[in-house]
């Protein structure tokens, strides 16, 4: 059995659990943990983001976990590996922002995923050769649109990228929810600059598109 040590960087909103993604300690690469379980579309559970001393994970913590022997699979998303659910993560230490742009510093991109739309076709990801799903990107002029639908609120953040305006990425990051979530419907500025880590979803079912989400912003 085979043992990953990360630095967390976010803990995302997913099937109401997390999307865990962060880097690895070895080579500074992003490794996005994920539990075998399909009914949550493979979210880390709830309960697993707590260490055997009951404390939580946290953003900057780099942790020890172990590997399951199932393979990933997952074109779209390369990050990925299924961790062993039988094993608690284990902190071993931790860091800070500074620190890791210090030693790997932005992903280097032009567009955010492949193209500067909210979104981007499966086919066309799987002709790619250097596939991405996670970024760590600064931005410029961020706001949130909250919108309700059935008095279920949803938000989305557009924001500046190398001089282009991106609009409608989902918002995953939990505090920034949290902050708007008793807003009422409109678009509210939230930084003038940000530092902010973006994750590429598996082909959503309706449209068999894959969309893009602000996942964590610091």
């Amino acid at each position: 059995m085979s043992t990953k040590r990360i630095v967390i960087m976010g803990k995302s909103a997913k099937m109401y659990n997390y999307c865990v993604a962060g880097f690895s300690v070895d080579d500074a690469k992003w490794s996005r943990p994920v539990s075998c379980n399909p009914a949550i579309q493979e979210a880390v559970p709830r309960n697993a983001m707590f260490y055997s001393d009951g404390s939580r994970v946290q953003t900057f913590d780099i942790v020890e976990i172990q590997c399951a022997d199932k393979p990933p699979d997952n074109l779209i998303q390369p990050e990925n590996f299924y961790y062993d659910e039988s094993y608690r993560w284990k902190k071993v230490g931790e860091t800070s922002l500074e620190k890791i742009l210090n030693w790997r510093g932005f992903d280097s991109c032009e567009s955010i995923f492949y193209n500067n739309e909210r979104s981007v076709s499966p086919d066309y990801i799987k002709t790619q050769n250097a596939r991405k799903s996670l970024l760590l990107l600064p931005i410029t002029n961020l706001t949130v649109k909250v919108e309700r639908y059935d008095d279920y609120p949803k938000y989305y953040a557009n924001f500046n990228y190398m001089g282009k305006r991106y609009w409608r990425f989902s918002v995953g990051d939990i505090e920034v929810r949290d902050y708007h979530k008793d807003k009422a419907f409109g678009e509210y500025h939230f930084r003038d600059k940000a530092i902010a880590i973006f994750s590429l979803t598996n082909p959503f079912y309706l449209d068999n598109k894959c969309y893009k989400m602000l996942a964590h912003v610091f």
